[in-house]
């Protein structure tokens, strides 16, 4: 039986490919980082089991899939969506794994899987998307984990998050500051449902707290607490198309 895994966090992967060795060690792993890895690997090998981060850096790894396919692997999603947004997941032939993962609820996920090998699965990845979206925006709570535990805090009181190495600054329009514990890709999944957009490989901002914009290769933001931000030439386009449509 073999596994694949994609998730372009190492430390992720790493986790993964340690629980299946520790519980299922004739498992034969794989792992990729990215969409076009993984899409070249899927092309000449067949997996049994595919575990999917679903927010990466170049997309979503629902890019991998085409709406109504026949899939014969079993697909577990791995996702940082609160517990509203996992609601969307029970209503499609998947199952899925909530960051941090829990040894336990990942063996019971691989067994499922194990147990359904070889069977297709009827994905309607365009009905998925759309229930994560809606279900996501139910909830206007934000869980920080932090070294000591976890903090909540008002999603629309965010001003931005900032990658700082391992770790997530969460600046808030009541000039207070955040430090998680967790990557900015962490955050980058489960602020998206709420419009905030990524423009910078350091930053992910909300559009309702920028006051202004200036040009330049990428151009910048200001924030409405006065921080100025660097908006990547690769943001640059997805960054002004949201403000045109």
């Amino acid at each position: 039986m073999t596994a694949l895994i994609l998730d372009d966090e190492k430390q992720s992967r790493a986790l993964i490919r340690q629980y299946l060795q520790n519980q299922f060690p004739k498992i034969i792993v794989e792992e990729v980082a990215g969409i076009e890895e993984a899409k070249k690997l899927i092309t000449h090998k067949t997996f049994d089991i595919v575990f999917l981060d679903i927010q990466l850096r170049e997309g979503t790894s629902f890019d991998l899939l085409d709406e109504g396919k026949e899939i014969k692997a079993q697909i577990i999603f791995i996702t940082a969506h609160t517990e509203y947004a996992i609601k969307a997941f029970k209503y499609s032939a998947v199952d899925y794994l909530v960051k941090p993962i829990d040894p336990d609820e990942f063996q019971a996920a691989v067994q499922k899987a194990i147990a359904n090998a070889g069977k297709s699965t009827s994905l309607n990845i365009s009905h998925l998307q759309t229930r994560i979206r809606e279900t996501a925006i139910l909830n206007d709570k934000l869980v920080v984990p932090t070294p000591e535990g976890f903090l909540l805090t008002s999603i629309s009181s965010i001003l931005y998050c900032k990658a700082n190495g391992n770790y997530t600054e969460i600046f808030l329009a009541d000039n207070k500051k955040l430090i998680s514990s967790y990557t900015l890709g962490h955050f980058n999944e489960l602020l998206l449902p709420h419009s905030f957009i990524r423009i910078h490989r350091s930053y992910m901002v909300n559009p309702h707290k920028i006051t202004a914009y200036k040009r330049g290769e990428g151009g910048s933001v200001v924030m409405s607490n006065g921080d100025e931000l660097d908006v990547s030439r690769a943001n640059k386009e997805v960054f002004l198309q949201f403000f045109k449509s």
